[in-house]
């Protein structure tokens, strides 16, 4: 009986401590956590559109931003993004934004996406027209 207790206050002691040490284990997150993520992402993402018919940049801006802090390569946070500048006038800003958003797998797929481009490159086209 008096082993047995020696035993099982080493095996607690044992995993105690090992519970306790730092993990030099790298874990990718799993698939679940990475929907999870990606729900969050899409949630900020449709807060920052929604922000942006508001008129309200700078809340915009940061919606955006948190969905891209979640899901960096997100498609709708960068397009959002190129909406939100072109919207305040930061023709540069948006210019690269529209680009980024087309790179990330399947941009050139999303007819919405390749629109708002068009009409981006269609405004700048006549804006230089117009200014000479």
């Amino acid at each position: 009986m008096m082993l047995r207790r020696l035993f099982v206050l080493c095996v607690a002691c044992f995993l105690s401590g090992a519970c306790s040490a730092p993990s030099l284990v790298v874990v990718s997150p799993g698939p679940a956590k990475q929907a999870a993520l990606r729900y969050r992402a899409d949630l900020h993402a449709e807060l920052a559109l929604t922000y942006l018919d508001k008129e309200q940049f700078e809340v915009a801006r940061r919606e955006a931003a948190l969905a891209l802090q979640l899901t960096a390569d997100h498609r709708e946070a960068l397009h959002a993004l190129a909406l939100i500048e072109r919207a305040a006038g930061n023709v540069q800003a948006a210019g690269q934004y529209f680009q980024q958003a087309l790179a990330v797998k399947s941009g050139k797929d999303d007819p919405l996406l390749r629109l708002n481009y068009a009409r981006f490159l269609d405004e700048q086209a006549r804006r230089t027209v117009f200014d000479d």
